[in-house]
């Protein structure tokens, strides 16, 4: 009995042994030696956990082989395994790689609605953000090939979901997956695409993740690119490939080097293009010598490690007698070193100091200079809320108040017998001028004061005035809210909707546009972003409105800055425009 019990011991640490090797070949890329392994696996002495582990693993060795039937195969084989032992962030992680499968060899979304639906349901069931903006942002990565827009409505729920975690990583992929989104041939929106890659990096930055910035240099020297700044793309590609990798070498080197390719082929740089071309191409190839390689090198070292110690033993002596003399000198060296660094030092600083004073002084004049131009804007931004409201009350006290004495007035005319035709019809044209009349100068009144004072908040004003402005069958203003649950300061509330309704003017007269959305985004309690999107002809950003009446995208981008905020106008032609209002709170 004792012997039967010693041999399943065995078997089952032999089993555990060969797992862990399988695993350990799968996640460094052996993917061939991977699946030739599990052939020497007996499943049915593995336990539950670490069955679905392995059906999982081997899922992703079939995938990097191409073999994407046996990839769904083993994943379906795994997801029933996690249902069965309820580990939850097992089966999402399953279910991520089924839509992922499903996604790429169909050409509709119906096929994958069955596991996207399970897992909103429970997601949302439980008010998950952190699982909501996963699955959110994983469609948006999915859907971003074939169907860009999509990709971005999908992208922005995600931003909306994880923002309401500390997941601060994944927000910044969510804005990486915006900035490539915005940059795609279809969309063109190269500018905002900037932005977003910005917020990624300060992110990235932040958490120390190198790789993923090179990734996004990557983003920035495609983008700048299509904008025909090669200066700059080079020097973002330059970036990529010095960045130090901990992670994607493998896929990054081939991108960097095949991106700069592309981008001296569209200088008209042929031979660069094609000097890059070729060490994409020497990278991919080394890949697969890479083993050959490293097996010649392991004998090699066995080979010389005996010679060396040799050398090395003979080296040891030589080196105790140059020794003592070279301390001598490193020590008269040190001391001459010492001296010109110090000297140096203070040539340098006093240098620095004065050059300082002259920045201090520069600085204090153009801040100076800044307070009052910002002065002047608040001061007119002031006397225009004030005669916003003097005109809005002249027409409702005093021009209102007489069309109602006389439509009053008339109508007691209008009691009295006419007999004469023509009479009655003027009458009757008449009393419909006046109607018209009292209605216009109603409507009027109201809409320069459409409640952002008072209890009813910048989003019912923006809301209200989206109705006014929308037309039926020729221009839709669309408001869109993410977690703008509770009211902000007064006077911001008033300049940001002044600022939206001068936009939206704008809009009106210029753009052509037949829909318009109006996104405004609480991010917690510390950022409001708003997003302005039209789909109308465009303009060129450089020239500014420089019309007299409304208070002007100048003024407007001045207004932004001197709350803290950024302001940006990403338009081109027949594009449409979109402006991003970022607002600390």
């Amino acid at each position: 009995m004792a012997m039967i019990l010693g041999i399943i011991a065995i078997s089952c640490y032999g089993q555990k042994a060969d797992l862990e090797i399988f695993e350990s070949l799968v996640e460094n890329d052996n993917y061939l030696e991977a699946i030739e392994k599990s052939k020497s696996i007996e499943t049915s002495e593995l336990d539950s956990t670490d069955l679905a582990n392995y059906f999982y693993l081997l899922s992703k060795a079939y995938r990097s082989n191409n073999d994407q039937s046996s990839e769904m195969f083993y994943l379906m084989k795994s997801r029933d395994v996690y249902k069965n032992l309820q580990i939850p962030d097992s089966l999402d992680q399953v279910n991520f790689s089924i839509i992922s499968v499903l996604i790429n060899n169909s050409d509709s979304l119906d096929e994958i609605s069955l596991y996207v639906k399970e897992y909103l349901e429970e997601a949302e069931k439980n008010q998950d953000h952190k699982k909501l903006g996963k699955i959110y942002h994983r469609l948006g990565i999915e859907l971003n090939a074939d169907y860009p827009f999509e990709s971005l409505k999908y992208f922005r729920k995600a931003l909306a979901e994880i923002q309401q975690t500390d997941e601060e990583f994944i927000e910044g992929r969510i804005y990486q997956g915006l900035g490539a989104t915005f940059a795609k041939d279809t969309i063109m929106k190269l500018d905002s695409a900037l932005v977003m890659i910005d917020k990624a990096m300060k992110i990235y930055k932040k958490q120390d993740e190198k790789s993923f910035q090179a990734l996004l240099f990557i983003n920035r020297g495609v983008i700048f690119t299509k904008k025909g700044d090669y200066q700059k793309a080079l020097e973002a590609f330059h970036s990529a490939d010095t960045s130090k990798l901990d992670k994607f070498k493998r896929l990054v080197k081939p991108y960097i080097y095949g991106h700069r390719g592309n981008m001296f082929k569209a200088k008209g740089d042929y031979k660069s293009a094609l000097e890059e071309y070729e060490k994409k191409q020497i990278f991919m190839d080394s890949l697969h010598l890479e083993d050959q390689k490293r097996a010649i090198k392991d004998i090699e070292t066995k080979y010389k490690t005996a010679e060396k110690e040799l050398e090395n033993q003979k080296l040891v002596s030589e080196v105790k007698i140059k020794n003592y003399s070279l301390v001598s000198a490193g020590i008269l060296l040190v001391l001459l070193l010492v001296t010109g660094v110090l000297l140096y030092t203070f040539i340098t600083k006093k240098r620095k100091i004065a050059e300082q004073e002259k920045a201090i002084q520069v600085q204090k004049m153009q801040t100076m200079l800044r307070e009052q131009e910002l002065h002047e804007i608040d001061v007119m931004l002031e006397s225009q809320e004030k005669e916003r409201q003097r005109i809005a009350n002249d027409l409702h006290d005093n021009l209102g108040s007489l069309l109602s004495a006389l439509k009053l007035n008339f109508n007691t005319l209008g009691k009295r017998e006419i007999h004469d035709e023509n009479s009655r019809r003027l009458f009757e044209k008449t009393e419909e001028l006046i109607n018209e009349t009292y209605v216009q100068v109603r409507n009027i009144s109201h809409l320069k004061n459409l409640g952002v004072v008072g209890k009813e908040g910048l989003l019912t004003a923006v809301k209200k005035m989206a109705e006014k402005m929308s037309v039926i069958n020729e221009l839709q203003f669309n408001v869109i809210p993410f977690g703008l649950s509770n009211r902000l300061e007064s006077n911001l509330e008033i300049t940001l909707f002044r600022m939206i309704q001068e936009l939206c003017s704008n809009i009106i007269k210029h753009s052509g546009a037949n829909e318009v959305n109006i996104y405004l985004t609480q991010h917690d309690t510390h950022q409001l972003n708003v997003i302005i999107e039209d789909n109308g002809k465009g303009f060129d950003p450089k020239v500014m409105n420089k019309e007299n009446s409304g208070i002007g995208l100048k003024n407007i981008e001045k207004k932004v800055e001197q709350l803290g905020g950024t302001f940006t106008i990403d338009s081109s032609e027949n594009k449409g425009t979109t402006i991003i209002i970022d607002i600390p709170l």
